[in-house]
């Protein structure tokens, strides 16, 4: 699939499904959470435990889109106002250092192609294999991705900084493999 930057992922819906007639795959609402759970221990008294509501630390937005053996991902920031991580492929790829990328990219660039993704069968081979042969990583596993897929990033520095490549392990029911792979 291609992954598209977006500071509206409406316009893409508006162009590719109301005035192309492309089919909406899904949507999807990534976010990564910080639950904060205090301990009050007494020497007297029983051990109590309070967890305070989760707090968001980052996100995306996603809109999947067919568009014939293909599909187009629009990935929107969850919320503009969280700060974006500095040090990106720094350490292991998660949802806010997601969301910080496609923040970075719409207000250096403004919206436009941000990934190539490509269907593997076998994500914890492949990603370790890349890093062996000398490939920089953001991701040396899969880890949770759109679509009930696992994910894994290679570093764009790979492709002279231009290119953010990843490679998805699709769900083993056979929905999206089924139409992508």
């Amino acid at each position: 699939h291609l992954g598209i930057a977006s500071d509206d992922n409406d316009a893409g819906v508006r162009v590719f499904i109301d005035n192309l007639g492309c089919p909406l795959d899904s949507t999807q609402t990534d976010v990564e959470v910080r639950v904060v759970t205090e301990s009050f221990i007494s020497d007297k008294y029983d051990l109590v435990y309070h967890s305070r509501p989760p707090e968001i630390l980052g996100g995306l937005r996603d809109v999947f889109i067919d568009i014939g053996d293909c599909a187009l991902e629009f990935l929107m920031d969850y919320d503009s106002s969280h700060t974006p991580q500095k040090r990106l492929g720094e350490e292991k790829g998660n949802t806010k250092g997601d969301q910080s990328a496609i923040a970075k990219f719409v207000a250096r660039r403004g919206p436009g192609l941000a990934h190539v993704a490509f269907a593997t069968r076998d994500i914890d081979a492949i990603l370790p294999k890349l890093a062996d042969d000398g490939w920089r990583m953001i991701d040396l596993e899969g880890r949770p991705g759109g679509r009930g897929s696992l994910i894994g990033f290679v570093h764009p520095s790979n492709f002279g900084g231009g290119l953010l490549m990843h490679f998805v392990e699709p769900q083993a029911d056979g929905g999206y493999e089924k139409k992508y792979g």
